[in-house]
């Protein structure tokens, strides 16, 4: 008799640790949604008093960026950086404005769909590199050091 009020008395409802375990799984998984930032990255360009020159020529003609198709590409972050590089090509009869106003479109597109802080541009001209563009908002630039501005051509 004994034993049959022990076992009786360590008995749980069945359901009960069911119950509390599908509670607790929408609690997490409430808590993961309500703190999950699903929107992309935004162009988080500081409002400085002064632009740098390349900054003010590249805004002055990014206008006349011209559709590009990204060939090779590559994550190249290390560190407490993050990097992406990629290899463009475009029209071949572009002027020069023209290519660099579409290296720096290219890299502010980049680096916001790959949320990225510095995103590398080159384009490609007859298999090698006419012009490289490196975007970074923070202006920090490819090392993580301060430039002066979001845009270093190289």
């Amino acid at each position: 008799m004994k034993q049959e009020n022990q076992n009786s008395e360590q008995k749980t409802p069945k359901g009960k640790g069911c119950l509390q375990a599908i509670i607790g799984i929408f609690v997490i998984a409430f808590a993961l949604a309500l703190f999950t930032d699903d929107e992309p990255a935004k162009d988080s360009t500081p409002v400085a008093q002064e632009q740098s020159a390349t900054d003010q020529k590249i805004d002055g003609i990014i206008n006349q960026a011209q559709p590009y198709k990204v060939g090779y590409s590559k994550d190249l972050s290390i560190g407490n950086r993050s990097r992406f590089n990629a290899n463009i090509t475009t029209a071949d009869n572009l002027s020069d404005e023209q290519l660099l106003a579409t290296a720096a479109q290219a890299a502010k597109d980049l680096q916001l769909k790959n949320r990225v802080q510095v995103a590398s541009v080159n384009v490609m001209v007859n298999g090698a590199p006419k012009v490289t563009v490196n975007y970074a908002p923070d202006m920090k630039g490819w090392s993580g050091d301060y430039t002066g501005g979001r845009f270093v051509i190289e």
